[in-house]
């Protein structure tokens, strides 16, 4: 069978014709936008317009402020706290405007005390500071202030410029307690009987580091000339004895406490070794003591009637006897002169001067009823010690005249004689040098009979030379008195046995 062909579109269906239609315009717009590349597809994009303002409005200038801050005013805010072994003391709040100290002072009867630490606290508030204190030096009220930071920065100078800072003139400080938790030096003396062996017993010492326990006498309710001393180790030190010079102690004593500080395991006293300090005092334990009888007297011509004894130990109220001498014992009663109790200086006993030998003798009697009225023979006998008769004590009333000298330094030109002790008057002259006869007379000065001491005499030095040596000279006042005549006089040099009485002494360097 023979088929009739026909155009393929006249085929399709009307409805795939469309499609097709379609289809191929779609092509050729595609193909129209990759046509070589020459023809780019724009994306519209949004145009800004800014808009002048009129030229005849002034535009108003806008002052942006700068941030100022808000002074900060200084303050101290502090409580009161525990104080250790550490030392740290903790300051609560610190405020101030520029670096500056903090500073921790002591406190003494309400009054600023010394400086015990500081730290430097920078501008602003700071919490919690803390402070490194020596604990023993501790008070128990502390001051916190805050001081200055005005010369060399991060150096603390005061005293000097770092002084305290002032707010409407008044200190910025924060006062506070301190519940002093720290074992502290501590000296335990009871009150004792000090015998004739010279040897004061200590119950206890207790000392941070090693260190030495001196003895002192009692000058006037302070504390006085070294009697003895022994050393402490670091701890708890029982039932030590110290030997002391009992015939210069007084009834009351003093114990105290000092540090081993320079060369170790010798007292340096004085100047090296210094007393432990707590609170901003000594360590010491003040106690008394009952002495052994004692009486300490110098030769010396009788005056007018009167002899002069240097010191007097009396247990309870007494009488200081003089005896004089029948063939070296005791003789008849000559003079006597009240005791207090304790201690007496410079005892003056009026005697029967008719009845005065080469040699006399001193006792201590008892003062018994009647009270302050000498009974002897009667209830005022001689005193007993340890149930002995304690020996006689003898001096001399023909030893001639004598003086002591000593080295020493040159004080505002001055040098210092002891002792001189004469039985009329005299000059007492310093010379250069180690001869009584040579060497210029530097100072001299007037003495009256009797004991002389510390004699202080000016000198007249040249400039221009040095001098060591130098040596005192007693010389006789024998043409017009008080008036030095000499070497154009006969105040010549007193002998004694055809020899000159003198002491040499040196000068020491002044001390620094």
């Amino acid at each position: 069978m023979l088929c009739e062909k026909r155009p393929y579109s006249a085929t399709i269906p009307s409805v795939m014709r469309n499609k097709s239609l379609s289809l191929l315009l779609i092509l050729l717009f595609l193909a129209a936008c990759n046509d070589g590349g020459n023809t780019a597809v724009t994306t519209p994009q949004p145009t800004n317009t800014a808009v002048a303002p009129p030229t005849d409005t002034p535009i108003p200038a806008t002052a942006t402020p700068t941030p100022q801050p808000t002074p900060s005013s200084p303050t101290v805010v502090v409580t009161d706290q525990p104080l250790t072994d550490d030392g740290l003391v903790t300051i609560a709040s610190v405020t101030v405007p520029e670096p500056a100290w903090l500073v921790i002072h002591a406190e003494h009867e309400g009054q600023v005390g010394e400086v015990l630490g500081e730290t430097a606290v920078p501008a602003g508030t700071s919490s919690n500071v803390t402070v490194t204190i020596d604990p023993l030096l501790a008070t128990p009220n502390l001051i916190a202030m805050l001081h200055q930071d005005a010369a060399e920065i991060g150096t603390f100078e005061f005293p000097g410029p770092d002084a305290p800072w002032l707010e409407n003139g008044e200190a910025v400080a924060g006062h506070f307690e301190v519940d002093i938790r720290v074992a502290r030096p501590e000296i335990t003396m009871a009150d004792q009987e000090l015998l004739d062996d010279g040897r004061l017993h200590a119950d206890s010492v207790y000392a941070i580091n090693p260190g030495w326990l001196l003895i002192h006498a009692d000058d006037d309710g302070a504390v006085g000339s070294l009697l003895g001393f022994t050393a402490v180790h670091a701890g708890l030190n029982e039932n030590l004895t110290i030997p002391v010079q009992w015939r210069e102690a007084t009834p009351t004593l003093h114990a105290v406490l000092y540090e081993d500080r320079d060369r170790i395991n010798q007292l340096d006293y004085p100047e090296g070794d210094l007393p432990v300090i707590v609170n901003g005092q000594p360590v010491l334990a003040t106690f008394h003591v009952t002495l052994p009888p004692d009486i300490f007297v110098l030769d010396q011509p009788v005056i007018d009637g009167k002899i002069v004894v240097d010191r007097v130990i009396s247990d309870g109220t007494g009488w200081l006897v003089v005896y004089y001498d029948d063939g070296g014992l005791p003789g008849l009663i000559i003079g006597s002169a009240p005791l207090a109790d304790g201690l007496n200086e410079m005892v003056e006993v009026n005697v029967v001067e008719s009845a005065v030998t080469d040699q006399l003798h001193l006792q201590i009697h008892d003062d018994l009823e009647p009270i302050g009225q000498f009974d002897f023979p009667g209830s005022d006998n001689p005193r007993m010690y340890h149930g002995r008769l304690p020996a006689t004590t003898t001096f001399l009333t023909d030893s001639g005249n004598y003086l002591v000298a000593e080295d020493q330094p040159l004080v505002d030109k001055t040098v210092t004689v002891p002792l001189a002790v004469i039985d009329q008057s005299v000059w007492l002259v310093i010379r250069n040098g180690s001869e009584p006869r040579a060497g210029a007379i530097l100072g001299h000065v007037w003495l009256p009979p009797g004991i002389n001491r510390n004699i202080a005499v000016e000198l007249a030095l040249d400039p221009d030379l040095t001098y060591t040596n130098l040596i005192a000279v007693l010389h006789t006042d024998v043409e017009e008195l008080e008036q030095f005549e000499y070497p154009n006089g006969d105040d010549r040099p007193l002998e004694y046995n055809g020899r000159i009485i003198y002491a040499p002494f040196n000068l020491e360097p002044a001390a620094e």
